[in-house]
């Protein structure tokens, strides 16, 4: 599996680094978040970026890929037109000045980790998780569904939820038995149990949450006629991105 996403890297190289066409479609990424999102010193790749070359050779466009220092840089890009695509948009109403929303092409959903060292039954609920005095850490900025929101705010459990900014960092806690429990994407988690294997981290069978991802695409490139191709696309290979999700996970940490 490491193989194909060598393969991809280099498949993806020369869109990176000079585009085959007058025209490609300028995809921005701002951040290293596998496995959606693959940045080295040489190539940008990932479960995402694959997604995006795959319905991008549908629609016979080609692709250019522009690293951005932050997620208000890339926005800003995006409103400029310097940037004509996004990916990995959950729709709010705030990020339509600065762009057009696709179709959903892939969903979020929100899984609970927990640490079976200090976590016995998978059958207690997550609230009831926590008023048995269980520690938890999320992404501050991260929205988990409802439920998480109105709990990571209640008197009795702030002591117990953890701000931790990355994955990777909420992971190791988890592995090292400071934390009894975890909020992740599902293709995150997989990826973070591939590459950190630790037998006593598993997934409780409660979803928590889940959410449609769009691509966001610029106003000047969002054309009707654009749009129109783009989302026939999406609809057109939704099985094949179905399997990019389910194997792509696999990736070096």
């Amino acid at each position: 599996m490491y193989a194909r996403w060598l393969l991809i890297c280099f498949l993806l190289l020369p869109m990176l680094a000079q585009a085959k066409c007058a025209e490609p479609i300028r995809v921005g990424v701002n951040t290293h978040w596998p496995p959606y999102i693959i940045l080295t010193d040489r190539a940008i790749s990932g479960t995402d970026m694959e997604i995006v070359a795959l319905l991008a050779a549908s629609m016979d466009e080609c692709v250019e890929f522009v690293r951005l220092p932050s997620s208000v840089r890339l926005l800003t890009e995006l409103e400029a037109n310097r940037v004509d695509l996004v990916p990995g948009a959950s729709f709010t109403n705030a990020r339509l000045q600065y762009g057009v929303y696709s179709n959903t092409y892939r969903e979020e959903e929100v899984r609970l980790l927990i640490n079976t060292n200090s976590v016995t039954g998978t059958q207690t609920g997550f609230e009831e998780l926590l008023e048995l005095g269980k520690y938890l850490v999320i992404n501050a900025g991260a929205y988990y569904g409802p439920q998480v929101e109105r709990l990571r705010t209640d008197p009795r459990f702030t002591k117990q939820i953890f701000d931790v900014a990355t994955p990777i960092q909420r992971y190791r806690m988890l592995l090292l038995d400071r934390v009894d429990m975890a909020l992740e994407d599902k293709y995150v988690a997989m990826h973070l149990k591939h590459a950190y294997p630790g037998s006593h981290i598993k997934f409780h069978p409660t979803v928590m949450a889940t959410e449609d991802v769009h691509f966001l695409i610029s106003h000047s490139k969002g054309t009707a006629e654009f749009m129109v191709r783009l989302n026939r696309a999406i609809d057109e290979n939704k099985e094949a991105i179905a399997q990019i999700l389910e194997q792509g996970y696999v990736v070096q940490p």
